[in-house]
């Protein structure tokens, strides 16, 4: 059984993952130290290298993603590998029917058992943030205009 999941908003996928870099290891009570701040502004700074580096490469990043999730169907089909697909929504919004979906199709619901968690990165995320918030402004304003096509 192979399990597809694909996170359709590619520019979602590619701040969360930065995110989860940018948090490792920081604790929301070390917010507002010394450490903290300095910590705060070289993640700043990378994020602007990480988007701003080279005019075009998030488009072509986001393009590669895709075209090796499609690959990776057509080897599952032409293999003959029984494919169980979820949108990520599905997988985040209910991650134990996902589960049970998974354990019915490899035949071994009834020794399985999911316990509902949040992960580390879902109580990191400063998706209340704008984009620059959660990126920097200068790392936003790549973005915005990569994706605008002004690049």
């Amino acid at each position: 059984v192979v399990v597809a999941v694909y996170r359709h908003n590619a520019l979602a996928r590619a701040v969360s993952s930065f995110e989860i870099h940018r948090y490792a290891g920081l604790k929301r009570e070390d917010s507002g130290t010394l450490a903290a701040r300095r910590r705060e502004a070289k993640l700043k700074q990378r994020a602007s290298e990480d988007f701003c580096h080279a005019p075009g490469a998030l488009k072509r990043h986001f393009e590669t993603e895709r075209d090796l999730y499609d690959r990776g169907l057509r080897a599952a089909r032409a293999n003959g590998l029984k494919l169980l697909r979820f949108s990520f929504e599905a997988v985040t919004g209910d991650l134990c029917g996902t589960i049970k979906k998974t354990t019915t199709a490899l035949g071994c619901e009834t020794r399985c058992r999911c316990q509902p968690t949040l992960s580390k990165h879902q109580r990191t995320s400063r998706r209340d943030r704008s984009l620059a918030g959660r990126t920097s402004p200068e790392a936003a304003k790549c973005i915005t205009a990569e994706l605008a096509g002004d690049v």
